[in-house]
């Protein structure tokens, strides 16, 4: 039987585009679909940063190695998304040493930063009791990732469709054959997989699928403000403090460390209980010097992601880490697979370790950089920003420059 694709790939955040440039790559016809935006839902809704593994040594050692290989990994791919490289975590003594017994053990790259180097923006009543580290974690503008990663995808011939929801998994004689598309029929393929972020429990579902129980849908609130003198994302490593990352557009974008997951949706996606916000602002007015942050100006959002729960979450509930399904021997359907990325900062391991597996060869971690003569046309069917353009990335005009050049401050002082 001739099948319309190779491969059918269903959603096009991240970890989906970065699947099907590597499908594409080996030689496959690759066709991706998303139900909205490229880009749309769990992706369009984060801080964009890459970590480098020092977030994640005390409580998930075993990503460390991965995310020290991620930041080279999408500095190197996406230098056009780069906003900010390094970043400065802050605690109470006893906190940051804690931390730092780990980052030594792991091997994480840090140095120690002296209050002085961040004055002028800590309050002076608070910085007294603080420790800071600078550690090699990138702000990145996600919305600028994926429109490059849609322009690289369209260059290895892979045929992208925004606002074609897939309904079901076509199987036949216990084999994925293809997708069933909401008012737009079947399209075939050899293989099928699932990288539908909050989308796939509603395919699980209709399939029976066995990871239908592990699923965990999480979402957060993520705010926006103006602001002024952010080179670098500073990052809480107390328990409910503040992190706040800048954007491309001059923006920050603000969360809290640890704060509540839980699990399910709300009933709107977008809306934010007042409560979450003014429980932000004033933990950021707790640290940080007035006139920094334009309070007035803020926007919250929230943000949601999915999780396969494997049984390694850590005290707050939180799997960081991807899974990998093989419907086949979990369902006995082959030729199926499903991704569930974890954190935005695995999306090459993630893509690497799935298409290996499709395609049974070993693949190389690194992508290739997009050709960006396609960038405006890619950035017409990208998500926008929840917060307004230029937010979380630079609008399409400015989309096809460079990576911004690092400031004087960002280049005196690297981690070691």
């Amino acid at each position: 039987m001739v099948r319309d694709y190779d491969v059918i790939v269903v959603g096009a955040g991240i970890a989906g585009l970065m699947t099907a440039a590597r499908l594409a790559m080996s030689g496959k016809r690759v066709a991706v679909f998303e139900r909205g935006l490229i880009g749309a839902r769990s992706t369009a809704g984060n801080h964009g940063t890459i970590h480098s593994g020092a977030l994640h040594a005390r409580d998930h050692a075993e990503i460390v190695p991965a995310c020290a290989e991620a930041v080279e990994l999408f500095a190197a791919a996406f230098p056009g998304a780069l906003v900010a490289r390094g970043a400065y975590y802050f605690g109470r003594a006893a906190c940051l040493a804690q931390h730092a017994a780990g980052w030594e053990r792991l091997g994480c790259r840090f140095r120690w930063a002296s209050g002085e180097e961040l004055e002028g923006l800590f309050r002076r009543d608070r910085s007294r009791d603080l420790r800071f580290a600078l550690v090699d974690d990138l702000a990145m503008s996600s919305r600028r990732v994926v429109t490059e990663l849609l322009c690289l995808c369209w260059h290895l011939g892979v045929d992208v469709h925004p606002r074609a929801a897939v309904n079901d998994v076509l199987v036949e004689r216990g084999e994925a054959v293809g997708v069933a598309l909401s008012g737009r029929g079947e399209v075939t393929a050899g293989e099928v997989v699932l990288c539908a972020g909050l989308g796939l429990r509603e395919l699980a579902e209709r399939r029976s699928l066995r990871l239908l129980d592990s699923l965990r849908p999480r979402f957060d609130m993520v705010a926006a403000f103006k602001a002024s003198g952010l080179e670098r994302s500073i990052v809480s490593l107390e328990h409910g403090g503040p992190v706040i990352a800048p954007t491309a557009g001059g923006a920050l974008l603000a969360s809290v460390h640890g704060g509540a997951q839980p699990l399910g949706l709300p009933h709107h996606r977008g809306s934010v209980p007042v409560v979450k916000m003014f429980e932000l602002v004033e933990r950021m007015r707790f640290y940080f010097r007035d006139g920094l942050i334009g309070y007035h100006t803020g926007q919250a959002t929230m943000c949601s992601r999915m999780e396969l729960d494997r049984g390694g979450a850590d005290a707050w509930g939180i799997e960081p880490r991807s899974a990998i399904v093989d419907h086949g021997r979990e369902d006995g359907i082959a030729r199926l697979w499903t991704l569930v990325p974890g954190k935005l900062s695995l999306g090459f391991h993630a893509s690497r370790d799935l298409a290996s597996r499709v395609l049974d060869v070993p693949l190389g971690l690194p992508l290739p950089r997009a050709p960006l003569d396609r960038m405006i046309e890619a950035d017409a069917i990208v998500e926008p920003s929840p917060f307004g353009a230029g937010a979380w990335g630079a609008p399409a005009a400015a989309a096809r420059g460079s990576a911004p050049a690092p400031s004087r401050a960002q280049r005196a002082s690297e981690p070691a």
